[in-house]
């Protein structure tokens, strides 16, 4: 009898204990719709630090004033939406969060000044998006946060004015969208981006000057920087060497050069600069190829196009070269070569006198095939493992320089033959000045 009421008691205790264990957090998502609901958190889960669903709080959030109950939360295993709040100034009560297993979203919340609260997350398993906080002016909370694996977007913060908070974040798996915030003058805080895996894409940030802050981003999948009216040039994109899509510079009225391109050597898609105030394509000069449209439209003061001279034209699917008024000389070698080949592909039109129409472009490339030598110019072998040959050309100085833009070796033209062999395998360009004429060719090291 006696070992019976011990295996009861036994018994009753593990089943208690086991229901208080379960009772710590609520089963699956949790839904907060009121302040009531965030105060009865608090006292229902006192001890609960994993949500095993997804956490929303937002349905009927405007008259939430503090997040104080959730504040043992050390993990949500699904996302973490904050919308719809108007009386919530910061996410304070949110201090003990590390952990995000979703999408974090925090959107039109009319109050909310600033992040904090979020200081200790440092992993999010989905995307981050901030869109819509009229009175958000930092985010300087996200300070841990180093990768994420979806999209990120900031958009329709009319307040913030500085990207501090994201300062050791590395990586965008996917997507990068900064939209709409009209007092964002650079993108200080993003100093440690080197790797965007799908599209960048900046616009209409109105007092936008540079890009200064993404000084350390080397790839990106796609670059489209469109109606930023403020911004005067491309400062902060020096590092970068490869666009795996489309490059769409379109719409910003007051950019006056792409100078800071200049690393950049190849675009696996559409290249289009339009509606801008610059004079020339200087940055463009080590571009080979594209692999999609080339578009150089309505820039009213561009002048000089020799900065796509380089582009592989058998890489160029269809040529627009138009409303561009003070452009006259269109003849440069990557538009000859592509004319001689594709010319039906092509629209070239209501440039200045001599490049107004497409016929007026191919009788001045025919002219300046007579009057630059250099364009005759031909390296061989290439690929080459050892060394190379210059032929059609006899005077002058040669520069090879690395898919970086730097100079590794510089010769002075006379010999027979120039040495590749200590160089490591990969894309070279070397550079030939002759006279006042230019030219680059590229060589690949085996």
């Amino acid at each position: 009898m006696k070992k019976i009421i011990f295996l009861l008691i036994f018994t009753t205790t593990f089943l208690f204990s086991n229901l208080e264990a379960n009772a710590q957090c609520p089963p699956g998502p949790v839904i907060i719709n009121f302040q009531q609901d965030v105060d009865d958190f608090a006292s229902n889960y006192p001890n609960c630090t994993n949500i095993d669903g997804f956490l929303d709080i937002s349905s009927g959030s405007p008259g939430l004033t503090n997040l104080d109950g959730l504040s043992n939360i050390e993990t949500i295993q699904g996302y973490l939406t904050i919308a719809n709040s108007t009386n919530l100034s910061s996410l304070s009560g949110l201090d003990s969060l590390q952990y995000i297993g979703g999408n974090l979203t925090v959107g039109t919340n009319g109050g909310l000044n600033n992040l904090n609260g979020l200081e200790n997350l440092s992993q999010i398993g989905g995307s981050l998006l901030i869109g819509r906080n009229n009175n958000l002016s930092n985010i300087s909370a996200l300070s841990q946060i180093t990768t994420i694996p979806g999209i990120a977007i900031i958009n329709e913060n009319g307040q913030l004015t500085s990207l501090n908070g994201l300062s050791n974040l590395t990586t965008v798996s996917g997507g990068f969208n900064i939209e709409n915030c009209p007092l964002l003058t650079n993108l200080n805080g993003l100093q440690n981006l080197n790797n965007i895996g799908e599209r960048l894409y900046i616009y209409d940030n109105e007092t936008l000057e540079n890009l200064t802050g993404i000084n350390n981003l080397n790839s990106v999948g796609e670059l489209i920087l469109a109606q930023n009216y403020s911004l005067t040039s491309l400062s902060g994109l020096e590092s970068l060497t490869e666009i795996q899509g489309n490059l769409i510079i379109t719409g910003n009225y007051n950019l006056s050069n792409i100078n800071s391109l200049a690393s950049l050597t190849s675009v696996e898609g559409d290249l289009r600069v339009t509606n801008t105030k610059a004079p020339s394509l200087t940055g463009l000069d080590l571009v080979n190829s594209i692999n999609g449209e080339l578009s150089i439209s309505s820039n009213n003061q561009l002048t000089n196009i020799d900065g796509i001279r380089n582009i592989d034209p058998t890489t160029i699917t269809y040529l627009y070269i138009q409303t561009n008024s003070m452009l006259s000389n269109c003849a440069v070698q990557s538009v000859c070569n592509y004319l001689s080949i594709n010319p039906e592909d092509s629209n070239i039109v209501l440039n200045s006198s001599g490049c107004y129409t497409r016929q007026e472009v191919e009788a001045a490339c025919e002219l300046s095939t007579e009057e630059n030598p250099l364009s005759r110019v031909k390296i061989y072998p290439n690929p080459t493992n050892g060394s190379f040959t210059i032929s059609n050309v006899k005077v002058g100085t040669i520069k090879i320089l690395d898919s970086q833009g730097r100079i590794v070796r510089d010769y002075n033209m006379g010999d027979s033959f120039y040495s590749a062999k200590d160089l490591s395998e990969g894309i070279y360009f070397v550079q030939i000045e002759s006279g006042n004429q230019t030219t680059v060719r590229q060589l690949i090291k085996n």
